[in-house]
């Protein structure tokens, strides 16, 4: 069986699919970093008429071939580009998503976003780890919320990843067992470029990581559940 991922007309590189399926350790990547640099351009019609991603289903795994077409002056290449175990009909809904992302340069996820001296702080964990309470902490600092629970994310157009609030909940916070809260206008901020990205765990891990959203690379600090308030002061002396 083989099928072609659909994706609208946008150029990114390969290694923008692989490296979220990767990262989760659903595929096993065989072209190494100068395959990945390659540039996926698909058009609106015709799947092999411009580079394509193909999954091609053997027994117990897919393999992704990625396809050049012949054009003016060129013989048309392919290139093996990852094995993965997972199911094929999964893997092929995940790459979807990812290029749909892409593509739209838009995603929602579960998290915060405040301002903190100008720099947007994408603040995520599981829930009832501090997200808020964390917000909360800093908004008593001086500095402003963007968004509460649900960040709307893009790439714009210079490259830089925005954040902002779905607009039904813009303004509003919520406190685990308080309620929730209608914030005055000095305390929110429209949108921000994302800087850095702090992700909630049970326990601190030493050294800076980095994320991906929209296809935009973004640094990442691992912090331990704690104080609201001490996190709240980490973050500023973090960012100051």
């Amino acid at each position: 069986m083989t099928r072609t991922v659909p994706v609208s007309p946008y150029r990114f590189k390969l290694k923008d699919m692989v490296a979220p399926l990767e990262r989760k350790g659903w595929v096993t990547c065989a072209c190494g970093k100068s395959g990945l640099e390659r540039y996926l351009t698909f058009p609106r019609v015709g799947p092999l008429k411009g580079e394509s991603l193909l999954l091609y289903d053997y027994p117990n795994r897919a393999i992704a071939i990625f396809s050049s077409s012949p054009g003016a002056g060129d013989e048309g290449k392919s290139l093996t580009v990852f094995a993965s175990f997972v199911d094929m009909a999964y893997l092929k809904w995940r790459l979807e998503l990812i290029s749909s992302e892409l593509s739209s340069g838009f995603k929602m996820i579960h998290g915060n976003l405040v301002e903190v001296f100008g720099q947007g702080i994408l603040i995520t964990g599981p829930s009832g780890a501090g997200k808020s309470l964390c917000s909360w902490a800093l908004l008593e600092k001086g500095h402003r919320l963007i968004a509460d629970d649900v960040v709307v994310l893009r790439r714009n157009p210079e490259g830089k990843l925005s954040g902002r609030a779905h607009g039904r909940i813009r303004g509003y916070m919520h406190l685990r067992g308080e309620g929730i809260f209608k914030l005055e206008d000095e305390h929110i901020a429209e949108e921000a470029i994302v800087r850095w990205h702090i992700k909630l765990a049970e326990t601190r891990v030493g050294g800076h990581r980095f994320n991906i959203f929209c296809g935009v690379r973004i640094p990442q600090i691992e912090l331990a559940y704690t104080d609201r308030r001490e996190l709240a002061a980490t973050i500023e002396e973090l960012f100051t």
